[in-house]
């Protein structure tokens, strides 16, 4: 698990955050730190695919990162992300009431949509509550399902295509 960035750390580049912990590479799983350089190292210049698992909070929640690792000018591993862009990840959680109320969803703005298909660009950073309805929203990095009882944070500058399967009622505030 990450608890600590060092200076010019792979894991920071390749978008995992403090709290999260990578447990497989292209399916194969990974148990330690040298275990995650060593694949990385033999797979410079080739795109992989990491499985990361959220160890924050009671959820332990999964996502995929694709990641190009290369050799540095040193010729130490250094990891990438195909494009610094993809630190951009759609963030999901199935929070609590109470937890509903802390935010204070109940002076969001509203918002519904039937189904549909439109491209998106978030200019400010979107939280929101899903109340009904279900959307797939794809970014250039990876394709998220959004369903009723979901919290979402959708960073700023992200570019996405929203396709509304069933009709969507949602809350939302820019921070």
């Amino acid at each position: 698990m990450v608890i600590n960035f060092a200076e010019n750390s792979p894991a920071k580049d390749m978008g995992i955050e403090i709290g999260e912990s990578v447990i497989e590479i292209d399916g194969n799983p990974v148990r330690s730190v040298p275990e995650v350089r060593a694949y990385l190292k033999d797979k410079a210049g080739k795109e992989v695919s990491l499985l990361v698992m959220d160890l924050r909070g009671i959820e332990r929640n999964l996502r995929t990162v694709k990641v190009t690792p290369r050799a540095d000018d040193k010729g130490d591993q250094k990891s990438k992300t195909i494009d610094q862009k993809s630190k951009m990840k759609i963030k999901i959680n199935q929070p609590s009431e109470e937890r509903l109320q802390e935010l204070g969803i109940k002076n969001w703005a509203k918002w519904e949509c039937a189904p549909s298909t439109f491209q998106w660009e978030y200019s400010q950073e979107e939280v929101a509550y899903v109340f009904t309805g279900k959307v797939v929203v794809k970014t250039e990095w990876e394709e998220v399902e959004v369903n009723s009882g979901d919290l979402v944070v959708f960073p700023k500058g992200l570019k996405c295509e929203w396709k509304v399967i069933e009709s969507l009622k949602k809350v939302y505030k820019f921070n």
